[in-house]
């Protein structure tokens, strides 16, 4: 089973505009579809559409809209119940090609409700055989909580293996500490640093310190991938297809589903692949696989 682990979980309410804005009339819209998303459970709602076994960790009110169509959309979920509001993340996309997006203000989480997602995510560790700690952190968590939550995982479950996707200082965080914490997965945005230097230092960082594989993710359709020794790069050739939520999730997704452990070089393959694949269902919002094209990648 991959678990994963969402710590800012949000509503995205897609929608097409027929016409320019007016500032004097009204706006309608079209094609209105409302999805659970927000770091782990982009990658929870692509793995169970992949049919893979899957469960999301989230914190969120029992009774809400966000629990209401994640079960509407079959993904097994357990939570810890907070007051919320769960926010929404409005995407409407403009009929000249741009994308308006309004975004309600963050869910006001307490350290305490941290501290139970973290105990939640070690209990269920023991089903595991991925946990995965992607997204941003809310603002009340300190820069090292997916720290704390892998010295937590790798004191009692020391063979689970451990995927992070994440940015600033959270990544910042789990680079110093990752001598001790030994993720077996690390995903790099490579627009995170400031130069090809600094990008090059944490790779070397990370092979040092044993991580078994480390996925640079350039740009969308350029990936490379440090997996035991072995480094491989590869390019997507097609046209990228559109995708609502952030596509490196869906590159995540496409790793874990091809596993990297048994064959590096598939898993790379489906990394791009899915990252760059069409959304299949407006109302999930995540690609399918009948959507991914591997034929379009090439090694090089």
């Amino acid at each position: 089973m991959i678990i994963t682990v969402a710590t800012t979980p949000e509503l995205f309410r897609t929608s097409v505009l027929s016409a320019p804005v007016s500032w004097s009339d009204e706006n309608n819209l079209s094609d209105v579809a409302v999805v659970p998303a927000g770091g782990g459970t982009n990658m929870a709602a692509a793995l169970y559409c992949a049919g893979a076994e899957t469960k999301l960790l989230v914190p969120a009110p029992e009774v809400s809209q966000f629990i209401r169509v994640l079960s509407l959309n079959g993904i097994p979920y357990d939570l810890v119940d907070v007051p919320g509001p769960i926010p929404v993340r409005y995407l409407i996309d403009a009929p000249d090609g741009r994308q308006l997006q309004f975004v309600d203000p963050p869910m006001d989480l307490k350290t305490t409700e941290l501290a139970m997602l973290r105990d939640l995510c070690v209990a269920q560790a023991e089903h595991a055989s991925w946990i995965v700690l992607a997204g941003v952190l809310p603002n009340v968590a300190n820069a090292g909580w997916y720290v704390d939550v892998m010295r937590a995982l790798r004191l009692y479950h020391q063979n689970v293996r451990i995927a992070v996707s994440t940015s600033g200082s959270a990544f910042g965080a789990a680079l110093r500490q990752v001598y001790t914490t030994k993720p077996d997965l690390m995903v790099l945005d490579a627009t995170e640093f400031s130069s090809d230097s600094e990008r090059t230092d944490a790779v070397n960082t990370l092979i040092d310190a044993d991580v078994p594989h480390i996925l640079v993710c350039h740009q969308r359709t350029h990936f490379e991938l440090h997996s035991r020794g072995t480094s491989l790069v590869a390019d997507f050739e097609g046209t990228p297809g559109k995708q609502w939520l952030p596509w490196i999730d869906s590159a995540l997704a496409g790793v874990l589903l091809a596993d990297p452990d048994e064959n590096p070089q598939k898993a790379l393959v489906s990394a791009l692949g899915w990252a760059n694949a069409e959304i299949g269902d407006g109302v999930r919002a995540v690609p399918t696989p009948d959507m991914v094209h591997p034929e379009l990648v090439r090694l090089t």
